[in-house]
């Protein structure tokens, strides 16, 4: 039986990491870990790839695609959540298959807004408000895209969100 080839971008994620004590004695796949900087995948990984260019860079593809072929990749496990849906847009354009869901799904799930309107008449899901709404104090703010704990705040008041904002759209 031939070992497939296994991507995991970025090795050194804590999900990148999972997936390394998840498959690393499989005997069914060989793991390579790869990031764009030099992080903790590189003292985990038997074969381990660093300095690719970010996800949003214009010669991410080119150069992930040259590290597909040279090392024979047949399959990429996404380790971050950006990563997820960069990749699952992108796959037509890439040497090996991404393991994820569809675009669209990624996408969904990578929005806490969009998530919210898939559910919002099948389960409990957070109020949300515009602006321009009648707030009730206090509410909760987070980033519609993010994860863990960033970026969150309870707030008292208009002049809180405010503040917030610029803080977090930095103007």
């Amino acid at each position: 039986m031939n070992k497939k080839n296994v991507l995991v971008f970025p090795g050194g994620s804590e999900i990148g990491l999972e997936v390394n004590r998840s498959l690393s004695a499989s005997t069914h796949f060989n793991l390579f870990g790869a990031s764009s900087v030099i992080d903790h995948g590189k003292y985990v990984y038997k074969e381990y790839i660093s300095n690719l260019p970010f996800i949003h860079e214009s010669a991410f593809i080119e150069e992930l695609n040259k590290v597909l072929l040279e090392y024979k990749i047949d399959f990429i496990v996404p380790a971050h959540d950006s990563v997820v849906v960069e990749l699952s847009e992108k796959q037509s354009l890439l040497k090996a298959l991404v393991i994820t869901s569809n675009y669209e799904t990624c996408l969904i799930c990578r929005s806490k807004k969009l998530t919210s309107e898939i559910f919002r008449n099948t389960i409990p899901v957070p109020q949300m408000y515009s602006l321009s709404d009648k707030i009730n104090y206090p509410v909760f703010l987070k980033q519609n895209i993010g994860q863990g704990s960033r970026g969150t705040h309870k707030v008292q008041s208009k002049e809180e969100i405010d503040f917030f904002l610029k803080r977090i759209l930095h103007c």
